[in-house]
């Protein structure tokens, strides 16, 4: 078969699998797949491909001895879904480069028998790369789409957050987009661009929350406030927080212990009265939440891009502070509600979508905190969360966690 006739074949099978479901009457949802890998088995035996080849979308397995023995075969690209690369499937080939998805979780050990020197190019935390680290032959690299040299467009911060932290690219796609190289402070390339990267996300993230907003009047502060925020909580989802009356938050300002006004105190609870934080009330306080939640996130995926690249690691913040200094907000919030509103206290315990969004930000930041807290402000962290150990504390979080 000629390279052109395999490329017809799998058109074909393709097009079959995009067919309506009448053309398809009487078959198994999963002959499509089936049909390919049957083509290919045959298919990659009986001719030499060469150059570099891209196997089609629909694959689990590179079959034993699929490419064996193809001398002109240089490069090639396996589509995400393949699982197993098979017994002698690239052995004796001219293969150089082998693009391997994360999806890859076995490979045989003669699978590239006979090549002296293979580049596998895989992400860094991929049993593809386990692989190659473990055989003499074969040298790991990054397949980050971006690299640090590339120009800091819009263009390229997206295909390196699709890479490296989808959530991040989620929340920028769906928020003001435009707003984006704000946040670089001039930087030229991804690499100069990089330190910047969690501040971005989490400002877009401000954006995003705010993307349905509506109006509501407030009885306690006599103006109208926005009626609902999207809490956004990982994998393209959202939880919509309709909101409740409430007080600004600089009224529990007197309350808290001189100890306790750590770094980010004096802007969002005793700060201008404009900020969403105070005007807001426990509401203002969650979208901080979230977007300090989603920024640390978007901290702990670059660790591996950055190792790959030779990029220095994160310089020391106390960005992983804000977990316990606005999950002690929130719930000062409403110990003071409930001695002085009782009603927004009641209101707020009531609102299932809060408790939700709440439950579900705490649990995520909880984790991302702990993966980038380091000496910086570590005293103020040990004494906010020292503080959220004491039983009022636990047992708010544990009613607003229901």
């Amino acid at each position: 078969m000629k390279r052109s006739e395999i490329e017809q074949a799998i058109s074909w099978a393709r097009g079959w699998q995009d067919a309506p479901k009448a053309r398809q009457s009487g078959m198994k949802k999963t002959f499509p797949v089936l049909l390919l890998t049957l083509i290919f088995s045959l298919a990659l035996c009986a001719c030499a491909l060469a150059g570099d080849f891209t196997l089609p979308a629909g694959l689990r397995t590179v079959e034993d001895y699929a490419f064996y023995g193809d001398t002109a075969l240089t490069e090639v690209t396996v589509p995400k879904g393949v699982k197993t690369i098979g017994e002698k499937a690239f052995a004796d080939t001219g293969l150089k480069r082998i693009d391997l998805p994360a999806t890859v979780t076995s490979i045989a050990d003669s699978a590239f028998d006979g090549i002296t020197d293979l580049k596998i190019a895989a992400p860094s935390d991929s049993y593809a790369r386990q692989y190659a680290d473990s055989h003499e032959n074969i040298t790991w690299i990054s397949n980050a789409a971006v690299l640090p040299d590339a120009p800091l467009t819009r263009d390229n911060i997206l295909t390196l957050l699709d890479d490296i932290d989808p959530d991040g690219a989620y929340i920028v796609r769906n928020s003001d987009e435009d707003d984006l190289l704000v946040w670089f402070s001039g930087a030229e390339t991804i690499g100069d661009g990089m330190n910047s990267l969690h501040t971005a996300v989490h400002e877009q993230c401000h954006d995003y929350c705010g993307t349905n907003s509506g109006f509501m009047y407030s009885s306690i502060q006599g103006k109208y406030l926005s009626a609902r925020e999207w809490i956004y909580t990982g994998d393209g989802q959202h939880i919509e927080v309709t909101f409740t009356d409430v007080f600004p938050s600089s009224e529990m300002v007197s309350t808290v212990p001189d100890s306790l006004k750590t770094y980010r105190f004096d802007t969002y609870v005793d700060g201008d009265a404009s900020m969403a934080s105070i005007q807001y009330g426990i509401y203002g306080l969650m979208d901080e939440f979230t977007a300090y939640c989603w920024g640390n996130h978007n901290m702990v995926t670059q660790v591996s891009y950055r190792q790959d690249n030779g990029l220095p690691g994160l310089p020391n913040s106390n960005q992983y502070l804000a977990y316990a200094e606005f999950r002690y907000y929130i719930l000062h919030y409403m110990l003071y509600a409930k001695d002085h509103y009782p009603d927004v206290y009641t209101s707020i315990l009531n609102n299932a979508s809060l408790r939700s969004a709440f439950r579900t930000i705490d649990n995520k930041f909880a984790v991302y905190a702990e993966h980038n807290k380091n000496y910086y402000a570590l005293s103020d962290w040990n004494a906010l969360m020292t503080e959220m150990q004491k039983t009022e504390y636990v047992s708010i979080a544990s009613l607003l966690k229901k």
